[in-house]
């Protein structure tokens, strides 16, 4: 899961802190993806929630019928964190990359890549900002990432990774676009808790953030994205939206 900055060393710090101490936990929030050293059934259960949800993403681009059928030869997973999406996207494609900020989170990744032996698969750490590709993708997917980047930067990264779809290519991501009780002027945001960053690392706190639907729409004009599928959705205060796109 990639977190862009308001303060970059403490944004790193963090991603590194949870990636070493709760890597699971920092992919999906969930008392039982609590600490490094899951047990063998939360680990199953772990990568099944990523096979389950790459299975129903791949179901909706066929069931909406896009223009042309999805290719399998590259895909790009942005924000990998600990490999949960990119290795049942490496069971469909013949390559995966995936990206992420946190090198702690990647050593992760690289041992269940290895656990599941699945070799056709390249981690790579990057610091948020482009560029950082090289090559154009059939398919990008990005997963529960971008809430946590400020819109700016999220914006930015979105015209960067559309610009490295292949024509034809689909793109999967979501964002959230409303919180409910949120108020007119909201406080700073803090990463974490500031007072004890290093003594108290069950106290995360993630940050959340809005994105303006009028201005991503504007982008997909811009980026020549003419087949576009949403589905809306809420999770606790937030509410978010799915993007379903092809190229």
């Amino acid at each position: 899961m990639i977190l862009m900055y308001m303060n970059k060393d403490a944004h790193h710090h963090f991603w590194e802190k949870i990636g070493t101490d709760d890597p699971y936990f920092g992919v999906m929030s969930h008392e039982k993806y609590r600490g490094k050293g899951l047990d063998e059934s939360a680990h199953k259960d772990f990568f099944e929630t990523g096979e389950k949800h790459v299975t129903n993403v791949l179901k909706v681009f066929e069931k909406i019928r896009t223009q042309s059928p999805l290719e399998t030869k590259n895909a790009l997973d942005f924000g990998c964190g600990t490999g949960r999406i990119s290795i049942p996207l490496s069971r469909r494609f013949e390559f995966v990359r995936g990206v992420d900020i946190s090198s702690s989170m990647l050593l992760e990744a690289e041992k269940n890549s290895q656990f599941w032996n699945r070799s056709n698969i390249q981690f790579e750490q990057i610091d948020g900002k482009a560029p950082f590709l090289d090559q154009q993708f059939d398919y990008i997917h990005s997963s529960m990432v971008f809430q946590h980047i400020p819109p700016q930067q999220g914006m930015d990264i979105l015209s960067y990774l559309l610009d490295h779809l292949k024509q034809n290519g689909k793109f999967f991501f979501q964002v959230t676009f409303h919180t409910e009780g949120k108020a007119q002027k909201p406080k700073r945001k803090r990463f974490f808790n500031a007072k004890r960053p290093d003594k108290d690392p069950s106290d995360y706190r993630f940050s959340m953030f809005d994105y303006d639907l009028n201005e991503i729409y504007k982008l997909f004009m811009e980026k020549n994205v003419r087949k576009i599928y949403s589905v809306l959705g809420q999770t606790g205060r937030h509410q978010f939206v799915r993007f379903y796109l092809q190229k």
